[in-house]
């Protein structure tokens, strides 16, 4: 019972600060800690340094802005760590049944690698997208830039709807030709 209590408290003493605050202005200082809905299994070190969950993770990054929390659940994750004498988080591999949700999208991917360093998350394993003005967006891969927006999907892929034109826009072009 006191190695349970012990593992706990380790558990929950790594949430506060496990997600790197960069000092640029990029979008992962968003992000201001990790919250670990289930792990089956965790290996870490009690300085609060976490290697890799698995056995089923279901997991939130927590953002500034509400809006932004990224929800995760994969069979397995990966932390890598800067070797600096406070380490940052640099990278974070998800694997298995990858499902990644925010509140404007949902991407699924059999394995999905967010870079904190270059801001580029690679998703591999037949991803599928539904996001703002892309509904079931499908490839053998895709990367996304996380500061610039940028896309680039390859290995054959399909997109169910694109819009060209958000709902603001098509106002917009309606009251401008009814003039």
């Amino acid at each position: 019972m006191k190695a349970l209590g012990i593992g706990l408290l380790w558990s929950v003493s790594a949430l506060s600060w496990i997600v790197a605050q960069p000092e640029d202005d990029s979008k992962a200082a968003e992000y201001e800690s990790l919250q670990l809905h289930y792990f089956g299994y965790m290996e870490g070190n009690l300085d609060g340094t976490i290697y890799g969950l698995s056995k089923g993770v279901k997991m939130s990054l927590i953002a500034q802005n509400t809006e932004d929390n990224l929800r995760v659940d994969a069979e397995k994750v990966d932390f890598e760590w800067s070797d600096e004498e406070k380490p940052s988080l640099t990278r974070m591999v998800f694997s298995g049944d990858v499902v990644l949700v925010q509140a404007d999208g949902t991407i699924r991917a059999d394995k999905a690698t967010i870079n904190f360093e270059t801001m580029e998350a690679v998703f591999t394993g037949n991803p599928v997208a539904d996001i703002p003005g892309i509904r079931g967006a499908e490839a053998e891969f895709m990367q996304m830039n996380l500061d610039s927006g940028d896309v680039v999907a390859g290995g054959g892929g399909k997109v169910e709807e694109f819009r060209f034109h958000s709902d603001d826009d098509s106002d917009s072009s309606d009251s401008a030709s009814q003039n």
